[in-house]
């Protein structure tokens, strides 16, 4: 009986995990349209500050209290958007792959810096930790292109 027992528990775990992951992915594709949407109506144009400033705080915002409210993986959330982000940015690039791959790394080191810092502080000093890094983050990379746009 406590062999049947187990494995109904580690069936029904693992189906709970699979809703859990299910669940964050899908709260990384809300995230991402809503991100997507807020700065397409917020900004038509390409400016240094709504690039470096606006930005960040909405996608940071959007994928952690989303996370949050609807008990998905912060972390999980945050790689899943930079995954959707890498296959949008990847389009637009001149080189498709890089510009994938430091959008998904940079995705993921946003969340760990946001998981981080609520661990270890609050959840306001994560999203703000994380907020702080993709705003250098963004200007670094705005300075970057419009500098090889000038050569």
């Amino acid at each position: 009986m406590r062999q049947l027992i187990g494995t109904t528990n580690t069936v029904n775990s693992h189906i709970t995990e699979a809703t859990y992951y299910t669940k964050s992915v899908g709260i990384a594709l809300l995230a991402t349209f809503a991100a997507y949407v807020i700065n397409k109506v917020s900004h038509n144009s390409k400016t240094r500050v709504v690039n470096s400033l606006f930005s960040p705080v909405i996608e940071e915002l959007l994928k952690t209290l989303l996370a949050q409210l609807f008990a998905a993986s912060i972390l999980l959330v945050h790689t899943a958007f930079g995954i959707v982000e890498a296959i949008i940015d990847a389009r637009r690039s001149k080189r498709p792959s890089a510009t994938a791959g430091l959008a998904v790394a940079t995705h993921i080191m946003f969340g760990v810096v946001t998981v981080l810092g609520w661990r270890y502080f609050s959840i306001c000093a994560g999203i703000s930790a994380s907020v702080l890094l993709h705003m250098l983050w963004n200007s670094f990379i705005y300075d970057l292109v419009n500098l090889q746009r000038k050569d």
